[in-house]
């Protein structure tokens, strides 16, 4: 019996090394499998920050240049309502000719500058100067038109080129 239980004893020592070697090789391998995930998710997270920061980067260049386009519009309709005031002034029309004053006086008033292209000084006093202006019934009417005139002219002048050849191609690369 002395044999038997030897070669029991042998047996039984054989399977608990093979288990816990079974046991230890399955620990290595859960270790060795979670150091893959987790670098390989952190190269997506890295990659995750890149494009997120890409995209920022995008986002901030497409709001200047809706920003641009806006500025551009109010300077715009500032000026079509200057001159729509001395058509109305031509057809005598003086009351209409004080709201399209006002118009350009609200719209200019719109105008903000976060890029430095616009003298938003200059445009202000321009912008209180259209305000403060109105255009009497029985005043020399060619006075007044030349006033509303020279706000044209004023205004023509802060606007910057850029402002006035935005072309198509650069509209389409905001949409």
């Amino acid at each position: 019996m002395n044999k038997i239980d030897g070669i029991q004893k042998d047996s039984s020592r054989s399977q608990w090394k093979t288990i816990a070697t079974s046991l230890l090789l399955a620990v290595i391998t859960g270790v060795v499998l979670y150091v893959f995930g987790w670098w390989q998710g952190s190269k997506s997270v890295d990659s995750g920050e890149k494009e997120i920061s890409k995209i920022q980067q995008e986002l901030q260049a497409s709001q200047q240049q809706v920003n641009l386009l806006k500025n551009r519009s109010y300077l715009m309709q500032a000026r079509a309502a200057l001159f729509q005031s001395t058509v109305d002034l031509d057809q005598r029309n003086f009351g209409v000719a004080n709201g399209s004053l006002q118009e350009a006086a609200t719209v200019l008033a719109q105008v903000k500058d976060g890029e430095n292209k616009l003298d938003v000084v200059k445009l202000g006093e321009l912008q209180k100067k259209i305000a403060k202006t109105n255009i009497n019934v029985a005043v020399n009417l060619e006075a007044q038109r030349q006033q509303i005139l020279g706000f044209v002219r004023e205004l023509n002048s802060l606007i910057p080129e850029e402002f006035k050849q935005v072309s198509t191609e650069q509209t389409k690369q905001i949409k």
